[in-house]
């Protein structure tokens, strides 16, 4: 999660050496290569995981390995030299101009290195090599912040600065992943094996492409039919607004997906499941109102006036990644039940909508349209996924309370807009005061029963206890 969150955490940095428009410079130049990675990285782990685990023998085991290595390599290598060449076109089509031609460049070298490091990671991981694992990320999330500031603020270095640090720092891990790695399983090419490697890869290209349509592509459309500088700003309440998915969605699927299976064969198994999708929905509802209420003073404590517009975005952005987090409840039917190709048929055509959206809504709201647009494509995959999940299974959901939910939050999120103070100490208790009457009000409407609420205040009493 930390990994993931470098952006996130040098957000203090960037804003105040960065203009909103290089800003959205950096954001664009990262997710122009991200989709290329996509497609050039094959999914290839997820193949390199299947094909280890059922390997017979440790050999055949460490051929795998060596295998999606070479695989990765000769590719990523042959592809982005040859592309190295073309950065002046690539430059031209992202911004309409020459001037980002050496920072794709160096982008390009820090994807070598990106997509051929998925590997070696993948291999610690089936290995157990937990400890290994986060010395590494961690090792490479300091060096990456350390190496940007100096860059970026002691060397004057703006954009390139960003990248330049990033391509080091990648470039010195990949050296020392692959010499570990391949010390351990040797250099082996087996031509079967990566035949079946691409043959059950490949197909999962197009539902990652799908994704990324739905998460990245508005910044695109910003960039075309508004300024480089709504992409900067958009980007940074985007950020924001997609905590809820890193630090929420993102733990709760890495249990739900060990669980849900179990959970779905259980006795009582409509009570069960309606009682995670409530619980869940309580708690991405509750985090995303406080984003909501509490952005202004956020952004003012991480950023400098010109970013500050930004907090327009991300209560919607925010209340999008809740309909994300749903809707991965809300599947849970189609894993169950094999229906997974339902899943990539959503998702492909959600992308679609989100295109569609992007180029209506952008051109006449800007950024606002922008995370409308990604709203209601994530409520489109909540509804369709809904619909879906009870055509091919006999769970009846309980849609009323989330609806009672997400109404009542909507109404606190607007009251705190509609009501605001001059001193800050004083504006600071009125939404901290919304917030406890939010938690009454899911009370008093029903959507937490009595008896939950006492059960739950009972056991907070008992674990202060316990710590006492």
């Amino acid at each position: 999660m930390l990994s993931k969150m470098i952006g996130f955490l040098l957000i203090p940095l960037y804003t105040r050496h960065l203009e909103p428009v290089d800003y959205g410079s950096l954001e664009l130049l990262a997710l122009t290569v991200d989709v290329i990675s996509l497609v050039l990285g094959l999914q290839l782990v997820y193949a390199v995981a299947k094909f280890h685990g059922t390997a017979k023998t440790p050999e055949a085991k460490r051929r795998v390995i060596s295998t999606a290595i070479i695989i990765v390599s000769v590719l990523a290598t042959s592809f982005y030299v040859g592309l190295s060449f073309f950065a002046d076109n690539v430059s031209l089509f992202v911004f309409g101009s020459i001037e980002f031609s050496y920072h794709f460049q160096v982008i390009f070298i820090a994807s070598i290195f990106g997509v051929i490091n998925q590997i070696p990671l993948l291999y610690l991981r089936m290995q157990d090599r937990s400890k290994l694992f986060v010395v590494i990320t961690l090792a490479q999330v300091l060096l990456t912040v350390s190496l940007t500031v100096w860059m970026v603020v002691f060397l004057e270095m703006s954009v390139f600065g960003v990248v330049l640090a990033n391509a080091i720092v990648s470039g010195l891990i990949c050296v020392a992943l692959l010499y570990s790695t391949m010390k351990s399983v040797g250099i082996k090419y087996d031509a079967v094996v990566a035949k079946k490697m691409f043959v059950y890869s490949v197909p999962l290209i197009p539902g990652v492409v799908g994704l990324f349509i739905l998460h990245s592509s508005d910044r695109f459309f910003l960039n075309e039919l508004a300024t480089l500088e709504e992409v900067g700003l958009y980007a940074i309440g985007y950020k924001f607004g997609i905590i809820i998915s890193a630090l929420l969605t993102g733990p709760f699927a890495l249990v739900w997906s060990a669980k849900m299976f179990e959970v779905y064969q259980h006795p009582d198994r409509d009570d069960v499941l309606n009682k995670v999708f409530l619980g869940f929905g309580i708690i991405l509802v509750f985090c995303a109102l406080w984003l909501s209420v509490f952005i202004e003073e956020v952004l003012q404590l991480m950023t400098t006036p010109q970013y500050y517009s930004a907090a327009a975005v991300v209560p919607v952005v925010a209340f999008a990644y809740v309909m994300h987090g749903l809707a991965s409840v809300l599947a849970t039917p189609l894993y169950a039940e094999k229906k997974t190709k339902a899943l990539g048929y959503i998702h492909m055509s959600a992308a679609v909508v989100c295109l569609v959206l992007n180029y209506i809504l952008i051109q006449l709201y800007g950024i606002m349209g922008a995370a409308v647009a990604t709203l209601l494509s994530f409520l489109y995959i909540f509804i369709v996924t809904f619909v879906v999940s009870q055509r091919f299974s006999t769970v009846r959901w309980n849609w009323l309370d989330i609806v009672k939910l997400v109404l009542i939050a909507v109404v606190f999120a607007r009251l705190e807009q509609l009501i605001s103070f001059d001193l800050l100490l004083l504006n600071l208790l009125f939404k901290s005061a919304l917030m406890v009457f939010f938690l009454l009000a899911l009370v008093v409407a029903g959507v937490v029963k009595r008896d939950e609420a006492r059960l739950l205040i009972a056991l907070i009493q008992q674990r202060r206890l316990k710590k006492t």
